[in-house]
């Protein structure tokens, strides 16, 4: 895991500034405090920066990374779990490390943009082609890394992180109000949008060519649409297969020349992969915990039961009102790009746990519940569902305010309050048409049922927006690269294509990977109830937190106004007095404030009085 930043001037006649991209990499020292790097074009057109954390080829794994003859150069954050392999499919090529850095470069020089197609792994790729005078940026598919660019008078900027664009002068502040409604509807900013009209991201599965002629429209590489993996003759063939297959995933992941521990909630997802982890090791692994004061947010038992299960080390957070505050300012600075998410302060404290035993990387479970339907609105879809007739969004509270009629269900059912947010941001189009939209179109075209959208869906905005998002930024604030097994990319084709009734069955999720489980985890592990990744937010904005969250709703105020802060009064007021629990939207429309204060004013974001 690394940062990147960089830049490309394609219409301008001065060279890039030589400590423009050194002033860039600061703001990434986090990312890579190991080892820090620049190449710059001898003309001038171009200089790529890099800060590495050492995991792969300790020694010989410096970046920018150029070719032999020094006519291609490469900067790259994350991991390629195939280099090996196709380290020997290019055996005839001289290689000079062991780095996975080193295969990018050779297979560019092989097969040109084709080359992205044959990575597995998860990557921000950064590449400068001297002799054609063109960056070529790219993602991975499922968003795992993040990429950011702004063009701005002739110039490409990009870099891992907002914040390291701004270290360029000149560059907008200027709120995007389509990108706030999206925010406040689905607790991120779908790509290519971020919430500043001058700065957009790489979508995942994307690359993107700038050259002398300019910056060229993003194209992908890699469609799960298109995907056509072969399907099971039967429900045993697909246990055996997904089991397989998240096996071999793991056993990938673990590939490294530091140590690898795991995060362990005690849940299903985090439960497998250190199944799997002991499979291919007998040595010691190490796993992480976090929980709260309050108990009926600890999931410690389950933890410690797989824990002693397969003789881990064990370690455990428990996380306070006070912690929380202590690190929203920096939450509030680093998040250039804003996720309402409260468990992302969670993880930054889990993450810093690990870092404080030594450790590099980490195992976690992200996007099963998003491949294999286990949270309960991904049953209400399921055709045969006895949920799917009840499900409804609730409008009571648009009906007393507005004293409007109840709105039918539409879009994404793990959207909160939705029926207050045209109220709240007024004109422009409401974020749930759009999704809704995109689902109709994909489903139309491939034949998904009514579950497979919402996944669909989910798997384009919700993983790589706010769950990846937030994994990478909290991780990688304590030097810590998290590594995500069930979003290997040949895993994901098959489970999201398994028929529904593989995933749903009756108002149970995830049968088929429960299924897989049985030969490798306790049914108390298997069968317990589902809590995700749980933070007592509304008790804790209820009760110690009441007064800070209060004042930054209402005493920030935009400008120029982007809500209606009439409205929200009488929200708050309405939580207030329980007659509503609005937690999550008003949870959102805080942060943006803190966040809008200390983005668009510069002001240092202060909690007195806590």
């Amino acid at each position: 895991m690394c940062g990147i930043a960089g830049v490309h001037h394609f219409g301008r006649p001065e060279p890039v500034p030589a400590g423009l991209v050194r002033a860039m990499c600061e703001t990434l020292l986090h990312r890579g405090p190991d080892d820090q790097g620049a190449y710059h074009d001898p003309a001038g057109r171009a200089a790529l920066g890099h800060t590495r954390l050492s995991i792969i080829d300790l020694a010989g794994g410096h970046q920018p990374m150029s070719t032999p003859d020094g006519s291609v150069h490469v900067a790259f954050n994350g991991e390629i779990y195939n280099h090996l392999e196709l380290r020997r499919r290019l055996g005839h090529r001289t290689f000079r490390t062991r780095s996975d850095t080193e295969v990018i470069l050779h297979l560019y020089e092989e097969k040109g943009l084709d080359a992205f197609r044959e990575l597995s792994g998860m990557f921000a790729i950064a590449l400068w082609d001297e002799r054609r005078g063109r960056l070529v940026l790219v993602r991975d598919r499922l968003g795992i890394k993040p990429l950011y660019y702004a063009e701005t008078g002739g110039a490409l900027l990009f870099a891992s992180d907002v914040p390291a664009l701004y270290r360029a002068p000149g560059l907008s502040r200027e709120i995007d109000p389509s990108a706030l409604r999206y925010y406040l509807a689905v607790r991120a900013v779908p790509a290519p949008l971020t919430m500043f009209r001058a700065v957009r991201k790489l979508l995942p599965g994307h690359l993107m060519v700038c050259d002398a002629s300019g910056v060229h429209a993003q194209r992908p590489f890699w469609s799960l649409e298109a995907a056509q993996p072969r399907l099971p003759a039967d429900e045993a063939e697909a246990v055996a297969e997904v089991r397989d297959r998240l096996d071999r995933s793991v056993a990938a992941h673990m590939l490294a020349d530091v140590p690898v521990a795991a995060f362990l909630s005690g849940g299903l997802d985090s439960s497998l992969i250190v199944a799997c982890m002991r499979r291919h090791t007998p040595g010691e692994i190490e796993t992480f915990s976090v929980g709260f004061e309050d108990e009926g947010y600890a999931e410690f038992p389950y933890a410690r039961l797989v824990a002693r299960r397969f003789g881990t080390r064990h370690h455990e957070y428990v996380m306070t009102p006070g912690d929380f505050l202590d690190f929203l300012p920096r939450m509030v600075s680093d998040f250039g790009d804003p996720v309402a998410d409260p468990a992302a302060i969670a993880l930054y404290y889990i993450a810093r746990l690990v870092r404080e035993r030594g450790i590099k990387v980490v195992l976690s479970g992200e996007g099963s519940d998003e491949l294999f339907a286990g949270y309960q609105h991904y049953q209400a879809a399921a055709p045969a569902s006895p949920w799917r007739a009840a499900r409804r969004l609730s409008a009571r509270l648009a009906a007393r305010l507005a004293g409007r009629r109840e709105a039918p269900y539409v879009g994404h059912a793990a959207i909160p309050d939705l029926d207050v947010l045209d109220a709240l941001l007024p004109g422009g189009d409401d974020p749930r048409l759009a999704l809704l939209e995109g689902h109709r179109r994909t489903a139309a075209q491939t034949g998904m049922d009514p579950l497979q959208a919402m996944l669909f869906v989910d798997l384009k905005t919700r993983i790589p927006e706010d769950l990846l998002s937030r994994t990478d930024r909290m991780t990688m604030a304590n030097s810590v690269e998290a590594r995500v097994p069930f979003l290997d990319h040949e895993l994901v084709e098959y489970a999201f294509w398994l028929p529904t009734r593989l995933k749903v069955r009756g108002r149970s999720g995830k049968h088929v990977l429960k299924r897989a489980a049985e030969s490798l985890l306790p049914g108390e592990i298997i069968h317990r109830r589902k809590m995700g990744f749980p933070t007592p937010i509304r008790r804790w904005l209820a009760g110690s937190l009441r007064d800070v969250f209060r004042r930054g709703l209402l005493e920030i105020r935009e400008e120029p106004a982007l809500i209606d802060h009439a409205l929200l009064e009488r929200l708050l007021a309405e939580h207030v007095a329980g007659r509503e629990d609005l937690s999550l939207l008003l949870w959102r429309v805080w942060f943006f404030k803190l966040w809008f204060a200390h983005w668009s004013r510069g002001e240092r974001l202060e909690l007195a009085g806590r």
